[in-house]
């Protein structure tokens, strides 16, 4: 004998025998018109239809889309799990875990409609290119659903979280936007809301039978607040992002310390380009070269001398006009550096100004090429015994993260203090003995 479980105005009751539903109908407590279904049926037909009764006149009731059959032959297999682990999990994981966590779950629960997917085919279908930009929206939100009705059985009130799985999804699919927002924000609190709401289903679930009869509204219960789930997600964005930061912060200060070297450098090369100019152009009336002669106390009164300053012997004494600069090309910017301010003009250019030192030499001194011409000043140089010593100060525009070096043959070096101490090797002590400091 058949059992039929029956749906009238909203509501599921039964199993009954055949006989028993004859005599209902016959007494009025039922009519052809109300729903039944029994093992083997697809999906809920009147009982008109089944029992061989012409449908009775009258309205029929509205479709019961939210009666889901609730024998013990399928319970849901939803566990619970740790909010804070699951969002943990999401960052440690670049939001693999979060789409993998949330899909196997559609396999933990009884299919109801004939396209809910299983788990395989939640997750399988997320691969498929183009395809899951729809699919990622289907799932997600399906499965929102499917959790609200497994909830509403146990007399839980729906998470009601469709909008934010639609929010989420939008934000997954939109390059950088994603990045920023999504995978840092949005979708951390939607799983952790997601989780805590399976949560409190799974203990409600453990302890309580579902219900036969439906509710249309349950009463309200409280599971995890949106403020916790959001105080959870920052509580794991913020150690991500000291992580992140903490690996970071070297590439980046590397990065920042390479550019201060590379302008130090061609301001250097632009130094050493306006002194070979002056002297190229001094050769043929005769003039002695421009290059810096001991008799200079500073590297600042040198630049001087360049620049337009009237001088006594190697003493600059007031400044004149830029029209009698030696070197036209020097300005004001290729002496200065990071730390080290620029002069508004030659006229006001002091040693707060001066970036550089420059090695001098005996007038008339022949000189190899590779002799250092420019030091930054953050560069101390001793001879001692026969051997230069060269070593990084923390004086500016570099400190101690590196000099820059420019030959009189217009070499540019960018040197750290492990290639100092090589590069030291390499020069004559002859041609160091005056170092002319800012």
């Amino acid at each position: 004998m058949n059992s039929y479980h029956i749906g009238k105005n909203g509501k599921q009751t039964g199993p009954f025998d055949e006989e028993t539903i004859r005599q209902q109908i016959a007494t009025g407590v039922l009519n052809t018109s109300d729903l039944c279904w029994r093992e083997g049926m697809k999906d809920w037909q009147a009982i008109g239809t089944v029992l061989g009764y012409t449908q009775q006149a009258g309205t029929p009731p509205p479709p019961l889309a939210r009666l889901i059959e609730t024998t013990p032959s399928s319970p849901h297999q939803l566990t619970t799990f740790p909010v804070a682990l699951a969002i943990l999990l999401h960052y440690a994981t670049f939001g693999i875990f979060t789409l993998v966590w949330l899909n196997l779950m559609h396999g933990k629960m009884c299919r109801v409609r004939p396209d809910d997917p299983s788990a395989g085919k939640a997750l399988g279908f997320c691969f498929i290119p183009f395809f899951n930009y729809y699919w990622i929206f289907f799932t997600y939100r399906r499965l929102c659903l499917r959790i609200d009705e497994q909830r509403d059985l146990y007399g839980l009130p729906p998470g009601n979280l469709c909008g934010f799985a639609t929010t989420a999804c939008i934000f997954h699919v939109i390059p950088y936007i994603n990045l920023l927002f999504g995978y840092t924000l949005i979708t951390p609190i939607f799983i952790g809301m997601m989780q805590s709401s399976v949560n409190q289903l799974a203990r409600t679930s453990a302890t309580t039978v579902p219900r036969t009869t439906l509710q249309l509204s349950p009463a309200p219960t409280k599971g995890m607040s949106a403020g916790a789930i959001a105080a959870i997600v920052c509580a794991c964005l913020i150690p991500v992002i000291a992580i992140l930061a903490a690996a970071l912060f070297p590439a980046i200060s590397s990065a920042q310390n390479s550019a201060k070297m590379s302008a130090m450098a061609n301001k250097g090369r632009g130094i050493w380009v306006a002194v070979s100019s002056a002297n190229a152009e001094r050769e043929p009336l005769g003039m002695p070269e421009v290059w810096p002669t001991n008799s200079y106390a500073t590297s600042t009164d040198y630049f001087k001398s360049l620049t337009g300053w009237a001088m006594n012997g190697s003493l600059p004494t007031t400044f004149t006009s830029e029209k009698d600069a030696i070197c036209a090309d020097l300005n004001m910017s290729l002496l200065a550096g990071s730390g080290v301010p620029c002069a508004d003009a030659s006229a006001t250019f002091s040693s707060e100004n001066n970036a550089w030192c420059v090695v001098a030499q005996s007038e008339n001194a022949k000189v190899p090429d590779e002799t250092p011409f420019l030091f930054t000043r953050n560069i101390a140089v001793t001879v001692e015994d026969g051997q230069v010593r060269l070593e990084l100060t923390d004086a500016m525009p570099l400190g101690r993260r590196g000099c820059v070096v420019v030959s009189r043959n217009g070499a540019v070096l960018r040197l750290k203090q492990r290639d100092l101490e090589k590069y030291a090797q390499t020069l004559d002590p002859n041609f160091l003995r005056h170092l002319l400091n800012p």
